[in-house]
């Protein structure tokens, strides 16, 4: 049907709201590809703790200025890099994750973004969620490649490994282990959650529960950490194999790999092996409870229709979960930007 042209233009009027959210939704694309190019072609590196000119950027990158200019721009736009008089230099965030002497350094990430990123172009995420089904590789899922193939298995580790660093130093400042002296780390991957916890509760050990071709990596970080002694490795699977003894069970991106029913099977799992006083902890990016944000709880979940069957879930729907299973004082704390942990003790 053909709307005559005086129709239309009696229906213009000023939008009520800009278009910047609308604008940045359309345009992310770019900007990932921005921080992608720029860490391939080391300009962070480059800027490190100094202040660089546009034109010392192009040199030493081999890009043209007005590409130069461009990632700079798109850079500082991401607040990774800040510009003055002196030139551009790298804000304490840029420092924080995209220089490789960083202990939150997220290359390894950025590197697995880039390699696989036919795994998450468009085509494949529409795919995903047209047939509610994972297509992350191949068609197959993440925890089927993770058991089945060892080289992804390692890389995939890696990969968490820089993503969890940060919010594993975060989390075990917001609960209290004093207590607790053996902690289960259940799915663990390369045991960063489990240093991040040894590392803040000196009389606690833990053990890294995981399946065998993930152990070996696990237990190279623990020494290169310095807690070897008391983070230990240990080949099992979760859904058949005993859970060792510990006073603490921890999931870190644990609960949204799967669907509800095998939550709650974990769930359960988790409350008749604890004794009296054992806790649970649940480490995600959980959405609030109107499941209207944050960003990072969105795009996670996004990422979940790819590599699994799983979702995102609210703080509030992980705490039924647990008082389902016989949990009690349970709490839902934000621990480290959009992170949060669902605790829970047994009576």
């Amino acid at each position: 049907m053909n709307v005559s042209k005086s129709s239309q233009s009696s229906r213009l009027r000023r939008p009520r709201t800009d278009d910047r959210a609308i604008m940045n939704a359309i345009k992310v694309p770019y900007l990932h590809a921005a921080l992608f190019i720029s860490h391939k072609v080391g300009l962070y590196e480059f800027l490190g703790n100094h202040h660089r000119s546009a034109a010392e950027v192009s040199q030493r990158t081999k890009l043209a200025p007005r590409a130069a200019l461009a990632l700079l721009s798109a850079s500082s736009a991401l607040g990774f890099v800040a510009a003055n008089a002196k030139g551009f230099r790298l804000t304490q965030t840029g420092k924080d994750y995209l220089l490789a002497d960083s202990p939150t350094y997220r290359g390894p990430q950025i590197e697995w973004k880039v390699k696989f990123a036919a795994a998450e172009s468009y085509e494949n995420i529409e795919r995903s969620v047209l047939s509610n089904s994972p297509h992350g590789m191949e068609g197959a899922e993440w925890a089927k490649l993770q058991t089945e193939q060892a080289d992804f298995a390692r890389e995939f580790t890696s990969m968490m490994h820089a993503q969890g660093i940060a919010p594993a130093l975060a989390w075990p400042d917001k609960v209290d282990l004093s207590r607790a002296r053996t902690m289960l780390d259940v799915g663990g991957g390369s045991g960063v959650h489990a240093i991040g916890a040894a590392l803040r509760w000196k009389r606690l050990s833990a053990t890294v529960f995981e399946i065998s071709s993930v152990c070996e990596v696990a237990a190279q970080y623990a020494k290169q950490y310095g807690v070897a002694a008391r983070v230990k490795a240990r080949a099992g699977d979760m859904w058949k194999d005993p859970f060792p003894a510990a006073d603490v069970h921890f999931y870190s991106q644990i609960y949204h790999d799967w669907s509800d029913d095998k939550c709650r099977e974990l769930t359960a799992k988790s409350f008749s092996s604890l004794k009296p006083g054992g806790r649970i902890i649940i480490h995600e990016l959980f959405y609030n409870d109107s499941r209207t944000g944050p960003v990072g709880a969105a795009t996670m979940e996004m990422v979940m229709m790819v590599w699994t069957t799983g979702r995102q879930f609210t703080g509030r729907e992980i705490g039924t979960m647990l008082r389902e299973a016989g949990f009690g004082k349970v709490l839902v704390k934000r621990t480290f930007g959009d992170w949060s942990i669902v605790t829970g003790v047994k009576p």
